[in-house]
């Protein structure tokens, strides 16, 4: 056992300022990047919570949860359809925390793999949010029919959140 200090390439020595900005500038991008990871999905699914808590009193005590074809082929309580949000904002936490922590490649977290986790995690979970609220939605009044022709306009939430996602941490880090 040594007690003398380490010497040479090991030793430790005060970091520079351009080493501290490069670690203060990788947080703050690491830092917004889990903000948009969980508060862009946070706050889609926390609206469409209530959009349907409120728009449940209005709905039949049976609606079409499943197709087959262009016929139904399972009914359920509309209040099933709250569970698909917080599967959304599982599978886009899922994502962030999965996909984007390790590049698959190399074994070493990825800036970009971490990127495309989020907004692949984030339009998903539009997508299914979306589509959850349009289901109750076709299946309101009298002259309800809960067709799927209504469930492809849950592609233009996605696109949009995934375009924001995108906006937002398109920035690599340095």
């Amino acid at each position: 056992h040594s007690s003398q200090p380490p010497s040479g390439p090991t030793a430790t020595s005060p970091p520079t300022t351009t080493t501290l900005q490069k670690v203060l500038l990788m947080q703050q991008k690491s830092r917004r990047t889990i903000f948009i990871a969980l508060v862009i999905p946070g706050i889609v699914t926390a609206a469409t919570l209530v959009t349907m808590l409120i728009l449940l009193p209005h709905a039949p005590s049976e609606i079409v949860m499943q197709w087959s074809g262009d016929e139904p082929s399972r009914y359920g309580h509309p209040a099933e359809l709250l569970f698909v949000p917080l599967i959304a904002a599982g599978i886009s936490l899922i994502a962030w925390a999965a996909l984007g922590s390790v590049n698959l490649n190399t074994g070493s977290q990825s800036p970009n793999s971490q990127r495309i986790a989020i907004i692949i995690g984030n339009a998903i979970n539009a997508a299914l949010c979306a589509t959850a609220v349009i289901m109750l939605v076709t299946q309101l009044g009298s002259n309800a029919d809960g067709g799927l022709s209504g469930i492809l306009i849950a592609l233009i939430p996605a696109a949009a959140v995934g375009l924001l996602t995108f906006a937002l941490v398109r920035r690599p880090v340095e």
